[in-house]
């Protein structure tokens, strides 16, 4: 079938109002359009999938979702005859809607489904499915993506995002269907009255912070030192959890954004509602100027992923992802060092091109950091794993870049609340101590030596986008550069290389001359080719004046390679 073909049947045979109203308004002589729209269908990636709202068999909408949802029921239904789903949704426009589509194809298929009606964070929901001993997860949400988009991520029974041949299963399944004809569905009206939904117990909300509190870390008399907060969940869906936890924390003031304390699917003052960019936290950190607080925290509206700004000096530095996982490690192996855990027992995941230093800072406690893909669904294999043997204590800590965070054994997703709970637990405890976060980031750089992050998103749009991505990492691999920003490449790393010891996946790592190093990898969930670029310097300023060489030069490799 073309893309005109495909087209026309969707103009002929769609219900939605709203969906017909944009179909119709596209021109339909604009061949590139129709082909963008029409030419493919959605798949789920490594990290689920975040897309641009909209009609089109390539566009999120209750149409294209529901033929991946039809996918995965016929999947879960295969393998028992009486199923349950938990449903939750963030704050995203649609996402409500579509979440509502998702348990309306689900009960069309016999499928019982426990939905939360108002937005919840995505770790709620992981937490849930294990405690309710449900089947499987479904969350509808963009996480950090822009206001124009929105996502969907399907959990297994452990709470956790998919693996890789779960994934596969499920993409197979949907594309052998049509998202017109094959995808069976009902109303929410009809799937209440058949008693195939209901609303999730709300106590799954307090044992759910009972458990993220009882996976912290701090030592006896921490709770007695102030700790001023700036906090900020970037209109989502995680501030009664992030409140409720530093409530029980006892921390000293905390200072809300007012401008993003409620749902705004807009994101007017937060878009995209990245918490770790400088730019979307611009109005978090002038309320936390205003407040002289000694932390910023900011999460994403799925809960998710963790952004922190530290107080150095008389301004506000936002950490990059590899300096908070140095602290992280060093603090979380001091504690349960403190605490008499056995060292050589105890578990760091962290995601290949992520924090180097990190390895160093944990063998200095005796551990050792098991090295991952840069996917949250990697550690939580790794837990599960743990949780099958009843070890599921030993896991310290896992960090996978952008925000990412596994804290604990409560859920198997990353968790922006508990990541909240342990930085302001590590911070108060080296304000009792007489220092501080930035002092302790002196004294990594001044025995580890000085290095700058940038995590750079590259994106591929266009109905080849995925072909044109796969591409340029095709070409990278067969003829890698010899040099990179000036400086001679010593080592290339192929993840797709079956001796890979991390598991295999379409990435590419170069190690430089100069101790820096970049990391090309297709983002989970979107479109976009992310390159990581861990610069090397004398001092600080070098190092970061070496990594914006290093952006440059990953920019004009990939425009080379497309």
């Amino acid at each position: 079938m073309t893309p005109h073909e495909r087209y026309e049947r969707w103009l002929e045979e769609c219900e939605d109002e709203r969906l017909l109203a944009q179909l119709e308004a596209l021109d339909a002589e604009d061949d590139d359009l129709i082909a963008e729209l029409f030419s493919t269908q959605l798949e789920l990636g490594a990290d689920g999938l975040v897309c641009e709202l909209g009609a089109g068999a390539n566009r999120l909408n209750p149409i294209s979702l529901g033929r991946l949802v039809q996918g995965y029921a016929s999947e879960l239904k295969a393998r028992a005859k009486h199923v349950v789903v938990a449903i939750a949704h963030d704050t995203h426009a649609e996402a409500l809607a579509l979440a509502q589509s998702c348990a309306g194809v689900l009960a069309a298929n016999g499928i019982d489904c426990q939905m939360v009606d108002e937005p919840a964070p995505l770790p709620l929901l992981s937490y849930a499915v294990r405690e309710l001993a449900c089947d499987a997860g479904i969350y509808v949400g963009g996480g950090a993506a822009d206001a124009s988009c929105c996502g969907l991520r399907f959990l297994s029974a452990a709470g956790a995002t998919l693996g890789e041949k779960a994934t596969s299963e499920v993409n197979e399944a949907a594309r052998g269907l049509d998202e017109l004809d094959d995808v069976r569905s009902i109303g929410m009206q009809s799937a209440h009255t058949l008693g195939r939904i209901r609303q999730m117990d709300a106590r799954i909300a307090d044992e759910y912070l009972a458990s993220v509190m009882a996976d912290g870390l701090s030592e006896a008399g921490d709770e007695t030192c102030r700790l001023d907060v700036t906090l900020t969940t970037l209109n989502g869906a995680a501030l009664a959890a992030m409140t409720s936890a530093f409530d029980r924390l006892g921390l000293g003031r905390i200072t809300y954004v007012p401008e993003q304390t409620t749902p705004d699917s807009s994101f007017s003052t937060c878009n995209p509602p990245d918490p770790c960019s400088a730019a979307s936290l611009a109005t978090a950190l002038e309320r936390c100027e205003e407040a002289s607080s000694d932390l910023l925290i900011a999460c994403d509206p799925e809960g998710r992923r963790l952004g922190v700004a530290i107080r150095e000096n008389a301004r506000y530095r936002l950490l990059s992802d590899g300096e908070l996982a140095n602290l992280l490690v060093d603090y979380v192996c001091r504690m349960r060092e403190h605490r008499g855990n056995d060292m050589g027992q105890s578990l760091v995941l962290g995601a290949c091109g992520v924090a180097p230093l990190a390895e160093a800072i944990a063998g200095e406690h005796g551990v050792a950091i098991e090295r991952r893909l840069p996917y949250v669904a990697q550690g939580a294999e790794r837990l599960v794993r743990l949780a099958e043997r009843h070890e599921e204590q030993r896991m310290a800590l896992g960090f996978f870049g952008d925000g990412l965070y596994l804290v604990g054994s409560h859920c198997c997703e990353a968790d922006a609340i508990a990541a909240a709970v342990l930085v302001c637990q590590m911070a108060r405890h080296a304000k009792r101590g007489g220092t501080t976060l930035a002092e302790q980031l002196e004294w990594i750089s001044y025995t580890h030596g000085s290095r700058a992050e940038r995590v750079l998103a590259i994106p591929f749009a266009g109905m080849d986008a995925a072909k044109t991505r796969a591409g340029v990492l095709a070409s990278l691999r067969s003829q890698p550069p010899t040099s990179f920003a000036g400086t001679a490449i010593v080592r290339v790393d192929d993840y797709l290389a079956d001796d890979c010891p991390y598991g295999t996946c379409d990435m590419l790592g170069f190690a430089l001359e100069d101790g820096s190093e970049v990391l090309l990898a297709p983002d989970g969930s979107r479109m976009t080719l992310n390159a990581r670029l861990i610069a090397r310097g004398d001092t600080v300023p070098r190092a970061e004046e070496r990594a914006t060489s290093l952006e440059g030069a990953a920019r004009f490799l990939v425009a080379g390679r497309m």
